[in-house]
């Protein structure tokens, strides 16, 4: 473990890479209110900036924009004709590994082809041809390859896992996201992870809001913080934010900061007051 830093304010760095633990306290090279062509950090980075929390993440190229101020999807490496909105490819098979390797090679269904560390900070999940239990390996890195893909592991597994095991590769969180919407592919059948602070361009990296005050857009429904007894807040089904009420089933995204009238009010879509979000801290 180590520190780094330039200067008093926005500088300091501390990253663990023994247990594969990336927290950026603070760095100057890319704000959460700024996105970059480039990746910058590993997904799933956690920025702390005062009271609120963000984690590093990828616009999807499918989407065609990722808006300030709504929730933002983990959708999969979702195309126009391939459907990964569980946030996982499955291995059609796998390579032989003995209880305690730090390397899988799996061929991952209809042959995808992975691109380097595209399923870094993700999780691999191994069912034994004899069964002894789900086997579950985090991820630190990944080969490009058309045919099969080998994964490097941060812990070795906990038990031999032949090649007639089943398994399942999720992506990080953060790895590809986006704004919900409605087509044959997407559907909303995926949660919220963050908010951006930025109107994201597809295809680019930005920091994605968890935790902490944030103002938020909500949809054509209440808006939230409007009545005394709607203190809950949800996000509708394009990632907006709701007032509680009637709302339950769907995602809940925090509670409302102050209470601007005594009785409920809907209206056209607009800014709502702030939201205490509470996805993850």
């Amino acid at each position: 473990m180590f520190w780094k830093g330039r200067n008093k304010f926005r500088d300091f760095e501390l990253v663990d890479k023994k247990y594969g633990v990336e927290r950026i306290i603070c760095n100057p090279s890319q704000w959460f209110t700024e996105e970059s062509v480039a990746k910058l950090f590993p997904y799933g980075t956690k920025l702390v900036a005062e009271d609120t929390v963000h984690r590093y993440g990828h616009i999807s190229a499918y989407r065609a924009s990722a808006w300030r101020g709504r929730g933002m999807q983990n959708i999969g490496n979702q195309t126009a004709t391939s459907c990964a909105a569980s946030g996982f490819r499955p291995a059609t098979t796998m390579t032989a590994a003995s209880s305690g390797a730090v390397s899988v090679t799996l061929t991952l269904d209809g042959s995808y082809s992975a691109t380097a560390d595209e399923f870094e900070n993700g999780v691999i999940a191994i069912f034994p041809s004899t069964w002894t239990g789900i086997v579950q390996g985090r991820v630190r890195s990944n080969t490009a390859t058309s045919t099969t893909t080998t994964f490097t592991l941060k812990e070795g597994i906990v038990a031999d896992c032949g090649a007639s095991s089943t398994s399942k590769v999720h992506w990080n969180p953060y790895a590809y996201t986006g704004t919900p919407k409605t087509d044959s592919i997407v559907a909303f059948r995926s949660s919220i992870v963050g908010c951006l602070n930025v109107n994201g361009t597809a295809d680019y990296y930005a920091w994605l809001q968890t935790w902490g005050p944030y103002l938020g857009q909500y949809g054509l429904e209440a808006q939230p913080g409007e009545g005394k007894y709607n203190r809950s807040v949800y996000f509708d089904t394009y990632g907006a934010f709701i007032q509680g009420g009637d709302n339950e089933h769907r995602q809940y995204a925090g509670f409302s900061l102050p209470c601007t009238a005594d009785t409920d009010a809907v209206g056209s879509s607009g800014w709502s007051p702030l939201v205490m979000l509470q996805i993850s801290p």
